[in-house]
């Protein structure tokens, strides 16, 4: 099964995702 995989592809994406808006809030914040 590639399920294993399949989580860990959409954990990476995800958190790229949280670090990506995160950003985009700090700077909106300034």
């Amino acid at each position: 099964m590639i399920s294993g995989e399949f989580r860990y592809n959409f954990s990476v994406s995800l958190g790229e995702i949280v670090i990506t808006v995160a950003n985009d809030v700090k700077v909106s914040l300034r």
